[in-house]
């Protein structure tokens, strides 16, 4: 999804290939969250929740100061792809334009994704249901130029999620 969004947006091909291996590490920061909390069937608590959210910082060190473009992006995905257009989001509460844009692609990828497949926590949305969030959620959570360009592509993302889960 991340890769086809940022080909629709004229990011150039060495961009591209970076950034397909750069978004699949964006939640590498879990590695520091424990299991109990990761695994956790139920809600988190507020204290949970505030350990959960460190796996952006985390992430994002482990990729600090490297001079390497798909290290850089790794990182600023990493750090940044939980932060909300509007400002409401961590670590940061950057907004807008201020928020890199390769992390505001994976924002509407990976919740789109985290939607549409069951979690320990939650069953599956239905497609329509999570296509509804994102829209509902445009220039709130989500950059509108990247849900605009989610929506135009949207049956072709829906072919790389099937190809993908085939295997």
């Amino acid at each position: 999804m991340c890769e086809h969004i940022a080909e629709s947006l004229g990011c150039s091909s060495d961009e591209i290939r970076n950034f397909k291996i750069a978004s699949m590490l964006h939640d590498v920061g879990k590695i520091a969250v424990p299991d109990s909390i990761l695994l956790k069937p139920g809600f988190l608590t507020k204290d949970e929740f505030s350990v959960i959210k460190q796996h952006t910082t985390v992430g994002g060190k482990l990729f600090s100061n490297s001079r390497l473009q798909l290290l850089q992006m790794a990182e600023e995905i990493a750090k940044y792809h939980h932060e909300h257009w509007d400002g409401s989001g961590y670590p940061l509460n950057l907004s807008g334009n201020d928020i890199p844009i390769w992390a505001r692609i994976v924002t509407v990828a990976d919740i789109f994704d985290a939607l549409t497949h069951d979690r320990i926590y939650k069953m599956a949305w239905p497609l329509n249901a999570a296509k509804q969030y994102i829209a509902d959620h445009k220039g709130h959570i989500f950059d509108p130029k990247i849900v605009d360009i989610f929506f135009t592509n949207y049956d072709e993302i829906l072919k790389i999620m099937d190809r993908y889960q085939d295997g």
